[in-house]
């Protein structure tokens, strides 16, 4: 559990705080926006982790109202997830998922609280390169296809990753930054770093 002003909360329900506030201010905006909803980490089954699994539709379809956008978050919220990040999964979904428009400008969300310890073919991992190289990879390939992703990744400390291999053990912010880049110098879109505290108004 995590304490932001005083309230003490899970970083799972922190982060669908701050899709809440996007998908409101998104709205807010433009009341034409249709959007889709992906959730990440890894499956409860332990036969498919590693595998596309790892990711779930939750819209079955792109969604025009606010409403339907914040019902498939209370969704998430409600749903058991597995341990483990499977980033790569969670792209690929959101990608065809966005693949069903017609329209030139699209954009993937990109909002997590752990850098990617799965992959395809990746069951368990201590945040090697068997996680992360594939991850890079990915987020190039989907810019490249004129998608604009935005990651938002949230409590990325400067405490050295335990259970790594490597030597020295990478940081946590570290190892987020070899990924993802940094806001400066992104691997792909715009990259933005935040604490718990900033996480609704970043």
């Amino acid at each position: 559990s995590v304490t932001v002003n005083g309230k003490t909360t899970t970083r799972k329900d922190l982060v669908l705080e701050a899709a809440n506030e996007l998908v409101s201010k998104l709205y807010k905006a433009d009341s034409s926006f249709k959007v889709g909803v992906v959730e990440f980490a890894t499956s409860t089954d332990e036969s498919k982790k590693g595998t596309a699994e790892d990711a779930k539709v939750v819209t079955s379809s792109l969604v025009s109202t606010e409403t339907d956008a914040k019902a498939a978050l209370t969704t998430i919220k409600n749903e058991k997830m597995g341990a483990q990040t499977n980033i790569v999964a969670g792209l690929d979904a959101a990608n065809k998922l966005l693949s069903t428009s017609t329209d030139s400008k699209k954009f993937i969300v990109l909002l997590t609280d752990a850098i990617p310890n799965t992959a395809y073919g990746v069951t368990y991992d201590l945040y090697t390169s068997a996680s992360a190289d594939p991850t890079k990879a990915k987020l190039k390939e989907i810019a490249n296809k004129n998608v604009n992703i935005l990651s938002m990744l949230i409590h990325m400390t400067e405490d050295e990753i335990q259970i790594s291999k490597e030597d020295p053990k990478p940081t946590y912010l570290e190892k987020a930054n070899s990924i993802f880049g940094t806001t400066t110098a992104p691997t792909a879109g715009s990259v933005y770093y935040a604490d718990d505290k900033d996480v609704t108004t970043t």
